[in-house]
């Protein structure tokens, strides 16, 4: 016979701790064993607990192994959700006491021997309070909830919330499509569920706790009609919410990819075939540049370029100002000094450069040609064409990458939007440089993702493109050249 044929069908609530907490006495026992102040640390905060009980302890004890009841310590802790006017004295004196340590706490909920789902914690503000929601009432799920395949199951995550939700058994999957579907979904599948009506409706005041879930007040959705809401997307919501501290849903550390996957092959890297590029005397440009009061001054997108092509000379040049390799990192910002970016010129009209995609080599300031789909690059050239309201194509077009494992797969989850961040500083500094040197630059808000990789012959997956700026020289200095 299987255990969960002896556990039978009720419905426990199982706490444990999340992997990261360690729990420990401030100060050795007294004689009689009892602690006078328990340290209760995570990854983003230490709770200090005065006083805790005996029970109180050796519950945590026993959570750091795995889901236990804390009817095991205190026998009269309700195995489900109780209002607080029917516990004992002793249970409600153990679940104050827990509620101390919420963001390290980890609720499942287990139908028999079978574990339905488990919410845990994500952040130091994380606080769960499940109550079962009244009969009847419609409920729905998030349109913010976000719901992927992790190792051991399915994830459930929302930038609203400080959880995040695993869902560890398939009657539950059913009932998050049934969710997606509102009052309808709830009448149409409720003779099709996988799961008694006790465990639908604890499930669902595990979601809704965990704001997963969304109940219908009057006849809207609470979500439908926060106006702090209605401007955001889920993908929106989340990019923002994993690129600052201390928001919803953000768990710090690092991150790494899986032992077994293979990162992928790293670009030849300052070869010497390509065209060497000249260096400019960067003493002689202190003394004749314009300052820098000019030139924020002067700059501004350039919408009309000359039919006069740039030189060599000033591409070089450029490069070399914002971009090549030197002591102490690169002349632009980067996230931490760590430079993630890759820079490709797609020459159309560029004096003493053969028309076609190259790849720019900071350390030895050259250009080498990659093999890419000219079709592609024509597209792409024509997508920034229109982009840019131009005439004409651009003369000279700078695509940006991030090679992936060396730059998001190995930082915190909000390391693409830092990638963003330094995409934005680097074309700043060519925008400033371009002003300076008297050359047009336009940077472009959309590009093509595949374009870019047939043009370059690249893995958007490993490589994506992040950015674009049109370079040229203005058209108020084409007969002046």
């Amino acid at each position: 016979m299987r255990i969960a044929q002896l556990a039978g069908n009720a419905l426990t609530e199982l706490w444990s701790l999340r992997t990261d907490t360690t729990v420990h006495p401030a100060e050795p026992p007294d004689p009689a064993g009892r602690v006078s102040v328990l340290l209760v640390r995570t990854c983003w905060e230490t709770t200090r607990v005065e006083a805790p009980s005996p029970q109180f302890v050796e519950l945590l004890r026993r959570m750091q192994f795995g889901p236990v009841s804390p009817a095991n310590v205190v026998d009269s802790f309700p195995a489900v959700l109780a209002t607080a006017e029917s516990l004992s004295v002793e249970a409600a004196a153990l679940e104050e006491e827990l509620a101390q340590v919420q963001g390290s706490v980890v609720r499942t909920l287990v139908l028999g021997a079978t574990p339905l789902l488990s919410v845990v914690p994500t952040g130091p503000g994380a606080r769960f309070d499940p109550r079962l929601l009244p009969p009847g009432r419609p409920r729905r799920l998030s349109r913010f909830a976000v719901l992927h395949s992790v190792p051991g199951g399915l994830c459930l995550q929302s930038p609203l919330s400080h959880h995040r939700v695993e869902v560890e058994h398939p009657g539950v999957g059913w009932l998050l499509g049934e969710l997606g579907d509102g009052r309808a979904g709830a009448v149409r599948y409720a003779e099709q569920r996988p799961l008694a009506a006790d465990a639908v409706e604890m499930t669902h005041a595990y979601l809704a706790a965990a704001a997963m879930v969304t109940p219908q007040y009057g006849n809207a959705y609470a979500e439908d009609t926060d106006p702090a809401l209605s401007g955001w997307s889920a993908a929106e919501l989340f990019v923002h919410t994993r690129s600052r501290i201390g928001k919803p849903g953000q768990e710090p550390g690092l991150t790494f990819a899986p032992k077994d996957r293979t990162a992928p092959a790293a670009p030849a890297r300052d070869e010497p075939a390509g065209v060497q590029l000249p260096r400019p005397v960067l003493s002689r440009l202190r003394d004749t540049d314009p300052s820098l009061t000019e030139v924020l001054e002067q700059q501004g997108l350039t919408r009309e370029f000359a039919t006069t092509a740039p030189t060599l000379e000033q591409l070089g040049e450029l490069l070399y100002r914002t971009a090549r390799a030197r002591a102490g990192g690169r002349p632009h910002p980067g996230q931490g000094g760590v430079r993630t970016l890759e820079i490709y010129v797609i020459s159309v009209h560029c004096r003493d450069l053969l028309p076609g995609a190259y790849r720019y080599h900071p350390h030895t300031h050259r250009l080498e040609p990659v093999p890419g789909d000219r079709e592609a690059a024509d597209a792409l050239l024509a997508d920034a064409r229109t982009t840019a309201g131009l005439d004409q194509l651009p003369p000279l077009l700078l695509v940006l990458t991030t090679r992936v494992p060396e730059g998001p797969n190995r930082h915190r989850p909000g390391a693409y939007t830092e990638v963003l961040k330094e995409v934005g500083a680097l074309q700043q500094t060519l925008h400033l440089a371009c002003t300076a040197m008297g050359l047009g630059a336009h940077v472009l808000t959309a590009g093509g993702v595949e374009a870019v990789a047939q043009a370059l012959g690249l893995d958007w997956l490993a490589e994506p493109s992040v950015g674009e700026i049109i370079l040229g020289l203005p058209a108020r200095l084409s007969t002046e050249n």
